[in-house]
Order: structure tokens, then C-alpha cells, then sequence
């Protein structure tokens, strides 16, 4: 993921790899080794979150949870 600089994921399963990438669009992804994090916003805040596709459940820290969690 690294080597292709720049990804764009869409909502509707579009998959977006330019040939040229951009230098002014905002990145949210990034790589920490090799597991990717990707940035999200959330009442306000950005927050980064690690993007284990691979997995089957998420877990969340109990601070989180409370912070966010919705009835």
C-alpha cells in the first residue's frame, strides 16, 4: 500500500488509484509498519484507529466506548 502513495476509497466500493498522485489532498491512512491506521472523525475530533481487515469483530477500549457509544 505504501509504494502506490495514494488511495481513495468510496462508499459506494470504488477502489481510486491515480497514476500521478496528488500533493494537496488530506490523507487519513497512513502505515505503522505494516498495519494501516486510518483517521477518523468523530463529534469533532479526529482520531486514528487501527485497520485490521482481516478480522471478523472490533474491540473497543472501555474510555472509548463510554465516550462515543450511542443508545
Amino acid at each position: 500500500m505504501a509504494q502506490l502513495r495514494q488511495l481513495t476509497f468510496y462508499g459506494d466500493g470504488r477502489l481510486e488509484i491515480p497514476l500521478k498522485p496528488g500533493s494537496t489532498c488530506i490523507g487519513n491512512l497512513a502505515l505503522d509498519g505494516a498495519m494501516p491506521v486510518v483517521e477518523y472523525e468523530m463529534e469533532g475530533q479526529r482520531l486514528p484507529f487501527r485497520f485490521d481487515c482481516g478480522t471478523s469483530t472490533s474491540v473497543l477500549y472501555a474510555p472509548f466506548y463510554h465516550r462515543f457509544k450511542i443508545l
